[in-house]
């Protein structure tokens, strides 16, 4: 932030000069080419907007800098990234939900839960659970995950239905399954 802040100062002042040399350019021109006209009003129109970008600029580090102060969710390609990755785990991973992410400085968090057959073992779900997590870690490394794992009967709550993995065919027959026993 400290590099941004002073690369804006040094753009701040290369547009100030820029609008102050454009002010005296248009005030003489106008001298020669319309002799008598009354350009004086040229120059504070130049401050203003020279002044409004640095208002701008001003205004862009401070939300920038506030971010890296406070937790943010990651970008939402990020998190679609995240989301695309938790998908192509499909079948053994039926639907995930609750995902969470956030990033304090240059740290990146991501949290879910994550859907598995009622029936498979711990053993497996964790081994899923690690992969899972490994591969979002190579592609973003140093972030931590956390996956809660839980059991899928087949019937999802509306919170279910935006990432269920199954499909309504899919769903029936695993219902239909956990009935039988």
């Amino acid at each position: 932030m400290a590099l941004q802040a002073d690369a804006w100062h040094l753009h701040t002042d290369v547009y100030t000069s820029a609008g102050v040399m454009a002010g005296l350019i248009i005030i003489w021109a106008s001298g020669l080419i319309f002799p008598g006209a009354d350009l004086r009003w040229v120059g504070p129109v130049a401050a203003i907007g020279v002044a409004l970008m640095i208002i701008k600029a001003a205004y862009d580090l401070i939300v920038e800098s506030t971010r890296d102060l406070l937790d943010v969710s990651l970008p939402a390609e990020e998190e679609a990234h995240i989301r695309r990755h938790i998908a192509s785990f499909a079948p053994a991973v039926r639907g995930f939900h609750r995902l969470r992410t956030r990033k304090s400085g240059s740290n990146r968090f991501a949290e879910f839960h994550m859907f598995v057959d009622a029936g498979m073992s711990v053993d497996k779900s964790h081994r899923i659970t690690d992969m899972i997590s490994t591969t979002i870690k190579e592609h973003y490394p140093g972030i931590t995950v956390i996956i809660h794992t839980e059991p899928c009967n087949g019937t999802c709550s509306s919170e279910c239905n935006e990432d269920c993995l199954l499909s309504d065919y899919d769903r029936k027959t695993i219902r239909s399954k956990d009935k039988m026993h």
